[in-house]
């Protein structure tokens, strides 16, 4: 407890390094006394990762933290654990957040795999990663894999929650982006125009997001046309 104390007290003196070392030293100790998989254990390991990756430190070493915090919860409470579902969830969006989109991919695919199995495809939770999941894979680099993904998310969220439920009309949104990035302006546009009907329906015609929805759907046909004209000369 000392020790993280000085720790904690470097850190917030601005002494980030000399903190970082230290606060990894306490994650050495308890980790020989109190076990590797000790709450108090994970507990730093969690707090420790948070500063490397909260203000980019060092976000190699957080992910390697929260990798190493996934595998000890994974081992000892097993994968379909809650704690362990949500734990990936944290790290795939980590590593998201970095830019490490190869790399999330397997994971955020497990993620799906496991709430499916434990929360079934109904559950908001499991539509919410597989959108995720689809997003992972597009920026990955890879739109035409994130496709039927996407399809499958908006396929979903219209079936449990409603043509008109808010993430569903984002879904349809999503899947629209995906098509103009694969090149599909029509079938993009129609996307777009459903989006805008949805959004003035709901929101009303004055709001940001239906003002943002026009604008969108006014550039993609706007892009048409100038395919078109090029079509022609």
């Amino acid at each position: 407890t000392r020790l993280s104390n000085l720790g904690v007290g470097l850190y917030k003196s601005g002494e980030h390094e000399r903190a970082l070392k230290v606060l990894e030293e306490v994650i050495e100790r308890r980790s020989e006394v109190m076990g590797a998989d000790h709450p108090n254990t994970l507990q730093m390991i969690d707090f420790v990762a948070n500063l490397y990756l909260d203000k980019k430190h060092d976000v190699a070493r957080g992910l390697e933290l929260l990798e190493t915090r996934l595998e000890t919860t994974r081992k000892k409470l097993g994968a379909k654990s809650e704690e362990t579902i949500d734990y990936i969830k944290r790290y795939t969006s980590a590593l998201r957040k970095a830019g490490e989109y190869e790399r999330a991919l397997p994971i955020a695919q497990e993620l799906v795999d496991l709430q499916t199995e434990v929360l079934g495809l109904k559950d908001p939770d499991t539509l919410s990663s597989m959108s995720r999941l689809a997003y992972t894979t597009k920026a990955a680099g890879n739109p035409r894999k994130a496709l039927p993904l996407y399809e499958k998310t908006l396929e979903l969220r219209k079936k449990h929650l409603g043509a008109e439920h808010n993430v569903t009309i984002t879904s349809i949104s999503n899947l629209a982006y995906n098509l103009e990035s694969l090149g599909q302006l029509e079938q993009a546009e129609e996307l777009f125009s459903e989006v805008l009907r949805l959004r003035e329906k709901t929101l009303g015609p004055d709001d940001s997001g239906t003002l943002k929805s026009k604008k969108k759907l006014a550039s993609v046909r706007e892009a048409i046309a100038a395919r078109d004209d090029e079509k022609i000369d």
